[in-house]
């Protein structure tokens, strides 16, 4: 009986070291922070956009103050458009600065602090 008295602290001190083991590992992961959107400092990336027009593309306005993110697990490409020829409507094209292209789904334009939309991408394959 007297063993058993001993163990249980002992058991209750290991499982306790145990947890405080895991929610250190947790802390030590790498997280990105989440860029705010109506700071202007996170738009850290510049990007080109290839505005459709419904039958053919604009000339590609370059530049374009932009940054990643994700809503609900899908890829989104927020931006400042400088003008309407920088806006990205469904179709449209953004290339980053890799050469990564984009398919613009959807686009939402807001206007908090400041006017900037975010839109709904696919990422295009490179064809061989």
């Amino acid at each position: 009986m007297r063993t058993m008295l001993l163990v249980v602290p002992f058991l209750f001190g290991a499982l306790a070291m145990s947890q405080i083991a895991t929610g250190q590992d947790k802390k030590d992961e790498k997280k990105e922070e989440r860029k705010n959107p109506n700071e202007k400092e996170s738009y850290t990336e510049k990007v080109t956009v290839r505005h459709w027009t419904g039958s053919k593309f604009n000339n590609p306005v370059k530049d374009i103050p932009a940054f990643k993110g994700e809503i609900k697990g899908q890829p989104v490409i927020y931006t400042i458009p400088r003008s309407m020829s920088g806006w990205a409507p469904p179709k449209s094209e953004i290339i980053e600065a890799d050469g990564t292209l984009w398919v613009v789904d959807k686009q939402y334009k807001t206007g908090n602090n400041f006017t900037y939309h975010f839109h709904y991408v696919t990422k295009k394959d490179k064809k061989d």
